[in-house]
């Protein structure tokens, strides 16, 4: 009776227990999907299915439209859902999968930039020289010396 007990607690435990950086399909560097996703938080997903993935959630930079997420940032719409994944690549220690390559923790702007597809000459966006790839579904940017990948809807599919 006991052991049945325990093993019901501990299923219990490993249902409800956070996960970490998602290692998607490449046993460890977190994949990129442009317009879609990075690792396991998507475009257009809901706070609700966002707390499906056991990941902390904090608030930052001004409130419920921003919030991080383990290692993720999102921005969500007036309608509450997640308009746009961003992940700083300091936070991705074993790399992203990009268009079927890895990318170390330690790419630069210009890796990234020269292997993503139909990245446009920077522009500003939000304060920071920003590239647009894969029809705005990938942006690349840096902040604060930091590499940042983000993927959103990209502009051809948005209302």
């Amino acid at each position: 009776m006991r052991t049945a007990v325990a093993l019901a607690l501990l299923a219990a435990c490993e249902r409800t227990a956070p996960r970490a950086v998602d290692a998607g399909e490449d046993g460890g560097a977190v994949v990129v999907v442009p317009g879609r996703r990075i690792g396991p938080l998507q475009v257009g997903m809901d706070r609700r299915a966002l707390s499906r993935q056991g990941l902390p959630i904090t608030l930052y930079d001004g409130g419920a439209h921003r919030l991080r997420a383990g290692p993720y940032e999102l921005r969500f719409n007036p309608q509450g859902r997640v308009e746009r994944v961003s992940l700083p690549m300091d936070r991705a220690p074993d790399g992203v999968r990009l268009d079927g390559t890895v990318l170390p923790q330690s790419a630069d702007v210009d890796r990234v930039v020269s292997l993503a597809p139909g990245c446009t000459p920077a522009v500003p966006l939000d304060g920071v020289a920003t590239w647009r790839c894969a029809g705005g579904g990938l942006l690349v940017q840096v902040a604060r010396d930091t590499l940042v990948l983000s993927v959103a809807q990209p502009l051809d599919a948005r209302p």
